[in-house]
C-alpha cells in the first residue's frame, strides 16, 4: 500500500538556501503536495528546488500578505536527492507531501 507521508513542515530560510530534506538510502519520493503560507505584510518570494543548481520545483511570488500558494503534481525523488528552500524575508511555513516509495 502507499500511504502519504509529510516530508517537511517549517519555516523558509531567511539567509539564502537551506535544505528542507534528503531522500534516504532505498527510498525514492514521489512529491504530490506543496503549500506555503506567508504571514508577513509585504511582498516576498521563494524558490524550491533540487540539489545544488538543480532544477526548480516552483517559484512563488507574493505581492502582499497575508497569503498562500499551493502546488499539486508529481516530482520524483531518487535517494540523496535534496530538496532546497530559498527566501529572503522572514515569516514562510511550507508543507511538502507526497509518498515515500522503499526500493
Amino acid at each position: 500500500m502507499i500511504y502519504s507521508e509529510q516530508f517537511y513542515y517549517g519555516s523558509g530560510s531567511t539567509s539564502g538556501t537551506v535544505v528542507l530534506f534528503t531522500v534516504p538510502a532505498s527510498f525514492v519520493y514521489v512529491i504530490r503536495c506543496v503549500s506555503i503560507s506567508w504571514a508577513g505584510t509585504g511582498a516576498s518570494s521563494i524558490v524550491l528546488g533540487m540539489n545544488t543548481g538543480g532544477g526548480g520545483l516552483l517559484v512563488a511570488n507574493f505581492s502582499a500578505g497575508p497569503a498562500d500558494h499551493q502546488w499539486e503534481g508529481r516530482q520524483v525523488m531518487n535517494s540523496g536527492q535534496s530538496l532546497r528552500a530559498s527566501t529572503a524575508v522572514a515569516g514562510t511555513t511550507i508543507w511538502v507531501s507526497g509518498y515515500a516509495l522503499s526500493t
